[in-house]
């Protein structure tokens, strides 16, 4: 049904209106996502067909029930999915309440509801800025027209006097046109049932200030006796005879006037009493500072003299407030809000006022005036040379003879510096002036019908600088790290759209943009789209970049292992047997054992060899510019970048680099790196990609070039490998045995020989493709209200098996017991009688004849992970169950490890016992 009935101009909201309430912010509300409860925003929707406490005196539209300021619609929709409720109501699918209403049309006591009114959504847990409602829709009567009072004032209250106007219907056809008479009104007849606005032009009297400043009443001209008792304060100038020998003489003013209390305080007197306008509280203070520091630089800055006019014109001229708006009005701004803020300052045609502002003549006052108070201060200077003189204290006279040459030096530049400050200030304002906007002196967009009999409207006009719109967009890791050059559109309250591409740092300032509500959406949707598509054509080209990159770094570790050290052939035969031994193991497990987990062990073989730590991350992944200094200046060593692949998880790396000033290190650029990183570790698929090229490398080397290599890298870290050989391992050598320098030459092979040929170049056109898609696929975020700071949620993928989906998202905590005796031994103990075992000497996994004993405590078996009593005793353990090294799960079965939350075993098996 429609709307026949307005108030002030709007359809009013009855229970038949088919009005809506849709919520303009976000409706959070707690919600169990998995085992954990977390805030998540909603819509919100209420319709007026669930009325509740309307008007039962008075129907409308064939009986229907007329809401009121006190009345609701009684549910809402749209966030059932909460199902722990909002987090300020504490309801989900509650009542819509309005909070604004007529307050000339009432029903039975009570504010009528109309289109556009404020309602409470959910019981209060957000806000509909505006009840969305038809417009009135009555059958028009040909023969019948209306009457219409136009009128419109300033936000002082003063009327827009003898001001043109245009009524338009909804098309923007004009209805009529006139001018406001001398109270701002109009009387428009004859007009047709239709949707209206009015668009007002300026009005056209001289513009003038609301409220000028008055006259000052402490200008004078004072003698020289009055200023100097003035000037001097409690002290007694140096020629007037002293009544108390302990009064301080006054007089001799230092080496430099920059720097001298008396100069200022001689200065300060001056202006007080030359001002023709009344100054404010401590503004003949700040006048005199801004002049004193004229002595102490020469040439003076732009700045500074800006400074002086925005602070001295407006105590000089009524209009002069106008300049103190213009020099602190940003150079961005548009000509509505420049016009918009000269509109609370005064009344008429601001317009007219600019076109005929004489720029020059303001600038010569200003000079004018500021050299008159620095000849009456040169003249005082005369005087106290005078007294010098008669007194013979030539210290003091030569002081002020060159005080006197730096006053007619500052007055002699002031004109031009004023002339020149004051064009630049001029040709501001004329840039904020040529934008080609339509100007605005009353908002048009608001609707209102013919029918209504009056539209009241108020000058746009501005009370504060207008503030710059600031959007941020960052991802969720630690750093905050910034989302770059991502594009993003602006939708402001009154239809206004802007749009453009976010800075290097995620950010950008919008400046000259209506100071009304605004909606943000950050990225292209069709771009998303076609990104995602294309993200799988890039992953499928990395294999091929990294057997190019391989290629290039066989070629070159060959040439390394040819200058390898001669040692004895049984040693070599010996070394080859354990690397050709390591590399079956690698082949035989390659299906259980993927990449990542063969990293972190081969990383962490490589570090006991002292082999694998390097001093920059970026010498394993392609270099990123300023990222591998960046590095090195936090000591994040290669072995933290590996662990950042092998998890996905990059805090650990960021928490050291919050110790490091980028800026003094010229290092910002160092962000975008990071936010390439982020993304590629988002990527479990780029992550094992990446993984891979240890074990890519170590499958291409023969095994004896293989074994020279490990000779050659070995010795130059001094390694005996006659020690190793024979079964004794060095102290702060090798403590992995045999097989830690061939599995420390993945590593370390793959570093010294990664940067070259031309494959590299392949292999990071490769990685930055997916780089991009990634961003543009995670940085595409749908409308929602204005906020400064915004954030992209990295991808969280399950530690174990890498779904993003999966629940285990939060890996197990560190143990905190330890490698003693205790009683969690003997709760293993029973533990495992429970289950028909004995602990620990007929344990499966306790002994092998090949390999040394070691701790028994961290293999669980799976039947005993079963057990909720098992878990509890998880921190006991003195390890760390973090390390992939401590098995949580056997056998290594990812379905498996996710299904009982815990971690999968991804370390070596030798005859079931576990490597530490």
């Amino acid at each position: 049904m429609g709307v026949t009935i307005s108030a002030d101009g709007l359809s009013i909201v009855h229970k038949g209106s088919g009005g809506e309430a849709n919520a303009a912010v976000p409706d959070v509300c707690m919600t169990t996502v998995g085992p954990p409860v977390v805030p998540i925003p909603y819509g919100n929707n209420a319709k007026s067909a669930d009325l509740a406490d309307g008007s039962t005196t008075v129907t409308a539209d064939g009986g229907n029930s007329i809401a009121l300021k006190s009345s609701q619609f009684s549910c809402s929709t749209g966030d059932a999915g909460g199902d722990k409720k909002g987090i300020v109501s504490g309801t989900t699918e509650a009542e819509a309440k309005f909070t604004t209403a007529s307050s000339t049309v009432k029903i039975e006591g009570v504010g009528v509801a109309r289109k556009t009114d404020m309602m409470t959504m959910n019981a209060g847990n957000t806000m509909c800025f505006g009840c969305e409602n038809p417009s009135v829709t009555v059958q028009p009567d040909e023969d019948k027209t209306h009457a219409l009072r136009v009128q419109c004032r300033y936000t002082s209250g003063k009327p827009l006097a003898n001001a043109p106007f245009k009524l338009k219907d909804e098309s923007g056809a004009v209805l009529a046109e006139g001018t406001l008479n001398n109270a701002g009104e109009a009387i428009v007849d004859g007009l047709p049932t239709k949707g209206c606005t009015v668009e007002y032009g300026e009005a056209p009297a001289p513009y003038k200030i609301n409220y000028p400043r008055p006259a000052n009443p402490e200008k004078a001209t004072l003698d020289d006796e009055v200023f100097f008792d003035r000037a001097s304060h409690m002290c007694v100038p140096f020629w007037v005879p002293r009544g108390d020998l302990q009064e301080r003489h006054w007089g001799y003013l230092g080496e430099t006037l920059a720097d001298s209390l008396e100069f200022r305080h001689m200065l300060e007197v001056e202006i007080r009493t030359h001002l023709p306008l009344n100054p404010k509280p401590g503004q003949a203070e700040e006048i005199a500072a801004r002049l004193i520091n004229f002595f102490d630089q020469q040439p003076v800055s732009e700045q500074d003299i800006l400074g002086l006019i925005s602070t001295m014109l407006p105590i000089l001229e009524a209009d002069g407030v106008l300049f103190d708006l213009f020099v602190n009005y940003h150079k961005e701004e548009s000509g509505n809000n420049l016009l918009a803020s000269m509109r609370h300052l005064g009344t008429g045609n601001p317009n007219e006022w600019l076109d005929n502002l004489d720029w020059d003549a303001k600038a010569t006052l200003l000079s004018r005036e500021c050299g008159s108070i620095l000849e009456k201060t040169d003249a005082r200077l005369e005087a106290i040379l005078f007294h010098s003189d008669t007194r013979g204290y030539t210290y003091i006279s030569d002081n002020i003879k060159a005080h006197r040459e730096s006053v007619k030096a500052v007055r002699k530049n002031l004109p031009d510096d004023i002339s020149a400050a004051m064009s630049g200030l001029k040709q501001k304002i004329a840039t904020i002036r040529s934008k080609g906007e339509n100007i605005m002196v009353v908002p048009t967009n608001n609707q209102r019908t013919t029918q209504g009999g009056s539209i009241t409207d108020v000058v746009h006009s501005l009370s504060a600088l207008p503030a710059p719109l600031a959007i941020r967009l960052t991802y969720d890791d630690i750093e905050q790290t910034p989302a770059g050059y991502v594009p993003y559109s602006v939708m402001f309250a009154n239809g206004e759209k802007q749009e453009g591409k976010l800075d290097a740092n995620g950010s950008v300032m919008l400046y000259g943009v209506p100071q009304v509500g605004a909606e943000v959406t950050f990225g292209d949707k069709e771009a998303a789209k076609k990104a995602e598509k294309e993200l799988e054509k890039h992953r499928e080209a990395i294999p091929k970049a990294l057997n190019g990159l391989v290629g290039d770094m066989v070629q070159t570790a060959r040439q390394q292992a040819a200058t390898a050290p001669m040692i004895a052939a049984e040693q070599f035969a010996e070394l080859k047997a354990s690397v050709e031994a390591e590399l079956a193991e690698m082949r035989s497990r390659k299906d259980a054992f993927d990449d990542l987990s063969f990293l972190e062990q081969s990383w962490s073989y490589a570090k006991s060899t002292g082999m694998g730590i390097s001093s920059g991350v970026t010498d394993y992944l392609p270099d990123f510019g300023e990222f591998g200094e960046l590095m090195d200046e936090a000591d994040i060593g290669i072995d933290l970048l590996v662990k950042a692949i092998v998890d996905g998880d990059i805090d650990v790396m960021q928490r050291k680099l919050k110790g490091v000033d980028r800026v003094k290190l010229g290092l910002q650029e160092a962000s975008q790196a990071m936010e390439i990183l982020l993304l590629l570790l988002s990527d479990p698929e780029t992550r094992a990609y990446l993984a891979s090229l240890p074990r890519l490398f170590l499958e291409a080397m023969p095994a004896d070039e293989l074994t020279r290599l490990a000779v050659s890298q070995g010795t130059q870290k001094g390694i005996d490998f006659a020690a190793v050989t024979g079964g004794t391992a060095l102290v702060g050598a090798v403590s992995g045995g045999v097989g830690a320098p061939v599995a420390a030459v993945a590593i370390t092979g793959g570093v010294t020989a990664r940067n070259g040929g031309k494959a590299l170049e392949g292999l990071i056109d490769v990685l930055m493709k997916i780089s991009d898609s990634k961003k543009t696929t995670l940085n595409r975020h749908d409308k929602k209200q204005h906020e400064k700071d915004n954030e992209t949620n990295l991808p969280k993928h399950c530690p174990v098996c890498d779904d993003p989906k999966c629940k285990n998202r939060k890996r197990l905590k560190p143990g905190k017991g330890n490698n003693g005796d205790g009683p969690h031994r003997e709760k293993l103990k029973r533990q495992y009688r429970k289950k028909g075992k004995e602990y620990p000497k007929d344990h499966p996994w306790q002994y092998n004849d090949q390999l040394v004993l070691l701790d028994i405590h961290h293999v669980i078996p799976k039947e005993a992970v079963k057990e909720k009593v098992f878990k509890n005793l998880f921190n006991r353990f003195s390890y760390d169950i973090n390390d992939t090294h401590n098995l949580v799960s056997l056998p290594a079965d990812m379905n498996l490890a996710c299904e009982l939350a815990v971690q999968r075993h991804k370390g070596k098996h030798s005859l079931g016992l576990a490597l530490r």
